[in-house]
């Protein structure tokens, strides 16, 4: 089934957003309100879309581990219209085994798609950025550029090949990260993370897939997708031991 075939339903109340993540789902580096996820909201309530505040479930320096723990603490629920994920960039620089990282990542997207009342294209993840092209990284002769990015890729093979197999959508902002590592006006003061700006261009990368999801009367189905998880993917994610 295709968003074209889907009955377009009328919004019953405000968009509710869950993000999850670490400092760059936080916004680090940037005025408060001026992450991605801010600067998407006050996109879609500029194109007439009504959007609650954001719940953001997301603190610098956390990894996999750290925000599993922070969702059993958090307990966010299960009624969001929309997950965002982006969670990583601490297992990496730590240099946890990326199978470590394919572990958790996939715990944390089935925990995502519950809290997206169990509609697994309503959750989109994120990439990772690559931090390897900031001044953070540059600037110390200690870390290899070549080596992080390599790192970060293979992170990322897994964080989207995981959303491909239960079904949830991807969006890749690692591609722009590496594009824009050179100029200044998009990395914060700190030399590491984003600038308000650059996250504002991932927040305009957000937008098409958060209006998607609403076309598709909060159903979520992904375009040329059927929007629902193989069978033995599904019990696994509802399984309460899980």
């Amino acid at each position: 089934m295709t968003l074209s075939a889907i009955s377009q339903k009328p919004l019953t109340g405000p968009l509710r957003v869950l993000a999850l993540g670490d400092s760059y789902m936080a916004g680090e580096g940037a005025p408060e309100g001026a992450g991605c996820i801010d600067q998407a909201g006050a996109l879609l309530k500029e194109d007439g879309i009504l959007i609650g505040a954001p719940r953001i479930l997301a603190v610098p320096g956390w990894t996999c581990a750290d925000l599993v723990r922070g969702i059993a603490e958090g307990d966010p629920g299960s009624d969001f219209d929309a997950v965002v994920l982006l969670i990583g960039v601490n297992d990496q620089y730590r240099g946890y085994p990326v199978n470590e990282y394919a572990e958790n990542m996939e715990l944390i997207l089935r925990k995502a798609i519950g809290f997206a009342g169990d509609r697994p294209g309503n959750v989109i993840v994120v990439s990772i950025p690559d931090w390897a092209v900031t001044p953070f990284a540059r600037n110390d002769p200690s870390r290899d550029s070549v080596q992080i990015a390599a790192a970060i890729d293979s992170f990322n093979r897994v964080n989207r090949d995981l959303s491909g197999r239960y079904g949830s959508r991807w969006i890749d902002i690692t591609s722009l990260s590496r594009r824009l590592g050179p100029d200044p006006a998009m990395i914060a003061p700190d030399g590491l993370h984003p600038s308000a700006l650059q996250y504002g261009l991932w927040a305009r990368m957000l937008v098409p897939l958060l209006e998607e999801i609403l076309q598709s009367g909060r159903n979520g189905i992904p375009p040329g997708g059927a929007g629902t998880m193989p069978r033995e993917i599904r019990d696994r994610t509802l399984d309460p031991r899980t």
